[in-house]
């Protein structure tokens, strides 16, 4: 079955074909190759309400989308039989992510392909924080663990910093300047399948942010400190987070979901 044009829900399809090569094998397998172009949503609902979101559909709990997109998908699926191969890829077009835990990314662009395994991005753009950020994505696996994880990089200031959803910052009057980061999302599971752990690592060394406390907290600007700040069970109400800042501090707390 060939199809010149079409629709799945608010996207356009074209071209797409279906085809079984041989009826009598056991079992028989249906090829699916097509392209969508449409809102960012509808791929994200190909993946959840399909039979991809038995393999998918864990990783992109909670995660809601904006914005245009286009959708490659080449499909293998035995009738009547569990195994199958999937190969897609989401094309971003100044799109928007919402992640678990109230963590935007917006004017996204670029490819991130997947398989029934993971998936697998590199070179893609977006704006954290108020200012461009570079993004990758991957998939490791071990024996022990399943781990996809959506890794990014940029600079950002104190305004943008205080309009964090998430973390609180009781002495933002003494923060000045902007500084880069490296933050990954980190979403892993038991190679036995089960709940899905979600937890984000962010680490600064704070160069070009200046803290006017007393010592040992405070710093300025040109003087490099390590932060790494990892938050535990993102999206809990309350997650477990931990702290370091350099050699000077370092800590465990429950944020507040609120």
């Amino acid at each position: 079955v060939e199809a010149a044009h079409g629709r799945m829900l608010d996207s356009t399809i074209a071209p797409a074909t279906a085809r079984i090569a041989d009826l009598t094998a056991k079992p028989a397998l249906l090829s699916v190759v097509g392209r969508a172009e449409g809102p960012a949503g509808d791929a994200l609902h190909i993946a959840t309400d399909t039979p991809l979101n038995a393999k998918l559909g864990k990783y992109l709990k909670g995660l809601t989308a904006g914005g245009r997109c286009a959708l490659a998908l080449d499909l293998e699926l035995p009738l009547m039989h569990p195994a199958s191969r999937v190969d897609g890829t989401l094309d971003f077009q100044d799109g928007t992510l919402d992640f678990p835990g109230k963590i935007t990314l917006s004017h996204v662009n670029g490819p991130l392909q997947f398989t029934k395994t993971g998936v697998h991005g590199q070179g893609i753009t977006a704006t954290i924080l108020g200012y461009p950020a570079t993004v990758s994505a991957g998939t490791l696996r071990t024996d022990q663990v399943h781990m996809t994880y959506f890794e990014a990089q940029g600079q950002t200031d104190v305004a943008h910093l205080q309009g964090l959803k998430f973390i609180d910052l009781p002495f933002a009057r003494a923060l000045t300047g902007r500084t880069p980061w490296r933050a990954k999302l980190q979403l892993s599971e038991s190679s036995a399948g089960g709940k899905v752990r979600p937890a984000l690592l962010i680490e600064s060394t704070l160069k070009g942010m200046g803290i006017d406390l007393p010592a040992p907290l405070g710093k300025a600007p040109a003087e490099p400190v390590n932060l790494t700040v990892r938050i535990d069970a993102l999206g809990h109400p309350a997650p477990p987070s931990s702290f370091r800042y350099g050699r000077r501090l370092s800590g465990a707390m429950r944020m507040d979901g609120e």
